[in-house]
């Protein structure tokens, strides 16, 4: 019997013969893997397609628009968080790897201090005594200099000194009377504001706006005070340092008021807006020595080699200290004629009053010495009445 062909055998039916060739059949027709998930891949896009695109001719219903406006809203929600999370990382997008500055022109600075006037009638004053210093709201006392701004140290004989240190220091009117004199030598702080020109012309304002007559008042008191055995009589005796600067402090505040207030037009800038000499001379750097003799009244010699800037300001400056140079009492007598001498050598033989008469009497026998120079050379004796 002859064999079938193969397509005639695949072409029966399983039925015709049960039983006949049912394994093999069966193995035949049994789809594999990869067919199995094409097919299912192919169901699935038909089931989604017909889902959510409607076919031509068919209305979509309210479910497949509102899955529409699902998306919708999800699409826009996620670009949003995108955005939020670019953005926030850097605090800017595009411009993240850039440091931003602020161009802008700072704000105008806020006046320190203002100065005003009493009313002289009321209170039967003169002009120089009139002003009151009025510190701004945000600017308070202690940020200005004052004398004796670090430790006073321990080198002391009696605790009585320190004591009347504490007590003057803390007092409210020689904090507002801000002594001129008492800066230059013992204040740390004013050391450094000289280094700004604003800061220091600020401070100048202060110092020069207060009542002259109370504040002189208060600083011979306190120079006759330091000198009693109860407080600092001992350590003045032991020509104690900070005894003495305080003594010479007080003694010298009167001439170094009207010197350290002087002012000279032609040096009014913006920084220095009163054009006060002294500032001129502190910051003066083609004659960074004019700044020395501010400190003769405090019985500080002229080191040798000083060169100030022979100008308007030391002629004057210089003036005011030949007023009070004839006063024994005061430290400026010892040092102010050898000062006076040096600064004519440097800026001509008349440029300054050299010869002045000292004598325990005061400021009565001022400028007297040229006079005297010259009958003394007659041999003429002199008497001059105090």
């Amino acid at each position: 019997m002859t064999p079938a062909p193969p397509d005639a055998a695949v072409s029966r039916a399983p039925s015709s013969q049960p039983g006949w060739n049912a394994p093999n059949s069966a193995l035949y027709h049994h789809p594999s893997p990869r067919v199995v998930r094409i097919r299912r891949a192919e169901r699935t896009y038909q089931n989604i397609t017909s889902s959510s695109i409607p076919r031509k001719g068919r209305v979509s219903g309210p479910w497949t628009s509102m899955q529409n406006w699902v998306v919708f809203v999800l699409l826009s929600l996620l670009l949003c968080c995108e955005g939020v999370e670019a953005g926030s990382g850097h605090g800017h997008g595009r411009r993240a790897r850039e440091l931003v500055f602020d161009r802008r022109q700072p704000p105008p600075v806020k006046a320190r201090l203002e100065v005003r006037r009493k009313d002289a009638a009321r209170h039967g004053s003169s002009k120089s005594e009139d002003s009151q210093l009025l510190v701004d709201d945000q600017i308070d006392q202690a940020d200005l200099p004052h004398p004796f701004d670090t430790s006073l140290g321990n080198n002391f004989t009696t605790t009585s000194c320190p004591a009347f240190f504490n007590d003057f220091l803390n007092n409210a009117t020689f904090q507002e009377c801000l002594p001129f004199s008492l800066l230059l030598q013992t204040s740390n702080s004013f050391f450094t504001t000289t280094r700004s020109l604003p800061d220091l012309t600020t401070t100048l304002t202060a110092t020069c706006s207060v009542p002259f007559r109370a504040c002189a008042s208060l600083m011979s008191s306190l120079a006759t005070q330091i000198q009693s055995p109860s407080t600092c009589g001992p350590d003045l005796s032991l020509q104690n340092p900070t005894v003495t600067q305080a003594y010479n402090g007080f003694l010298a505040y009167t001439p170094l008021y009207h010197a350290g207030c002087l002012t000279d037009p032609t040096l009014r800038t913006p920084e220095n807006e009163k054009g006060y000499c002294f500032a001129s001379a502190v910051t003066n750097a083609s004659a960074p020595t004019s700044s020395y003799i501010y400190y003769l009244p405090l019985g500080v010699a002229l080191p040798g080699g000083t060169q100030p800037s022979c100008d308007r300001c030391l002629r004057r400056t210089m003036g005011v200290f030949a007023d009070y140079a004839g006063d024994g009492g005061q430290p400026l007598s010892g040092v102010y004629a050898a000062a006076a001498q040096q600064v004519d050598m440097v800026c001509g033989p008349t440029f300054v009053e050299a010869n002045v008469v000292v004598s325990n009497g005061g400021a009565s026998s001022r400028r007297l010495g040229g006079w005297l120079g010259v009958l003394a050379a007659a041999g003429v004796g002199v008497w001059v009445g105090l």
